[in-house]
């Protein structure tokens, strides 16, 4: 009679592949595993940013700065594709399957405090246990369970602050952007500004001739704040795991908010020698908010801007100003499109764009054992 027994320091050597777990000194494929340190480790709100770095061949492209709103993709040994369907798009074509506790998920609705440990299957030899959706790898993600012993608490919070790293070399100063606009425009249109203009902000600064910075004024230090708490443990034959995680983060530029609520609740019973039943719920609650014209036209709408005229009139109407410094069409507390005034935009509700998601992702199973074998 042959009894096995449990090896604790076997277990970092077990990975999850397919429907069932291997020693990685039996297994033969590409495969790379990423550990709960590696994403406790990295300070992101989406928990494909803590695979960049981690898995040799993933490849993971940010487009955006936008908080929630990323629009991170990632690909696996390059571009590869399952579907010559002309409304998937390259994107979705090229995507690896992602198998959350064995549902198919997102990894940008679980928090990366909830992930245990994450299998990369690289390879062809995935297909044959996936199917087509496999030829561009799989990744598997495992989230933390109950631990053996008792009730365990644990707690990770952090602040964060985050500011912009580099200013382009535009100048703010009134008098020096005239001047440079006339040489501009001298040969082709004549001089914009007269000379009476320049000397009036040249010998009268003040709220009425301004040298306004709209760069220093839009963009400023954010703090960016993260909190995980998670109870696990065992009771009985019952293992279980259950947490909630917060994620709060404002843009750089004025108008760009973003807020989201994770939940887990992961349990496992064995209910006798031969029955075993499990379950698993991750949900998530997330509210985005960001100027109407998205980040791009709106940094280059605060750049356009002329230094010779504040993003309000100074005579206490509450109206914004245009591009050319004078009074906007609708300017009773509604963002211009035309001026681009980043003042009015972040500042009206009805020029803002409002992006609330509820995502669930759960299962639950139940193992029978109907005979000794």
């Amino acid at each position: 009679k042959i009894v096995l027994k449990e090896d604790a320091a076997g277990l970092e050597e077990v990975i999850v592949v397919g429907y069932g777990e291997q020693k990685k000194v039996n297994l033969t494929g590409s495969i790379v595993t990423v550990s709960a340190e590696d994403f406790e480790n990295r300070n992101v709100s989406n928990a494909v940013q803590a695979l960049q770095g981690n898995v040799a061949g993933l490849r993971v492209t940010q487009t955006t700065g936008a908080p929630g709103n990323e629009d991170i993709t990632f690909q696996i040994r390059g571009v590869n594709s399952f579907s010559s369907d002309p409304e998937i798009s390259a994107v979705e074509k090229n995507k690896p399957l992602i198998l959350i506790n064995g549902l198919v998920g997102s990894m940008a609705d679980l928090d990366p405090a909830f992930i245990e440990s994450v299998t990369v299957l690289k390879d062809a030899a995935s297909a044959s246990i996936y199917g087509a959706r496999a030829a561009n790898g799989v990744i598997l993600v495992t989230t933390k369970k109950g631990s053996e012993g008792k009730t365990a608490i644990s707690y990770t919070g952090r602040i964060m602050n985050q500011k912009q790293i580099n200013t382009l070399e535009r100048n703010w100063e009134s008098v020096a952007f005239m001047e440079k606009v006339n040489n501009w425009l001298a040969p082709y249109t004549g001089r914009y500004y007269s000379d009476e203009v320049i000397n009036n902000f040249k010998n009268n600064p003040s709220d009425e001739f301004p040298s306004f910075n709209h760069e220093d004024y839009y963009l400023h230090d954010v703090t960016i704040q993260s909190h995980n708490l998670q109870v696990g443990g065992t009771s009985g034959k019952t293992k279980y795991n259950v947490g909630l995680g917060y994620w709060d983060q404002d843009g750089i530029a004025d108008g760009f908010t973003f807020e989201k609520t994770n939940a887990l609740i992961n349990v496992d019973s064995q209910v006798n020698d031969y029955v075993k039943i499990g379950a698993y719920v991750n949900g998530t609650i997330s509210k985005r908010t960001e100027p109407y014209n998205g980040e791009r036209d709106y940094l280059m709408g605060i750049l356009s801007q002329s230094p010779t005229y504040k993003p309000w009139l100074l005579d206490g109407s509450g109206r914004y100003t245009g591009n050319n410094g004078g009074t906007m069409p609708e300017s009773q507390g509604y963002a211009d499109v035309s001026s681009k005034n980043a003042y009015a935009i972040s500042n009206s509700p009805n020029a803002l764009t409002y992006d609330d998601r509820f995502a669930l992702n759960a299962n639950a199973y139940l193992e029978a054992k109907l005979f000794e074998g």
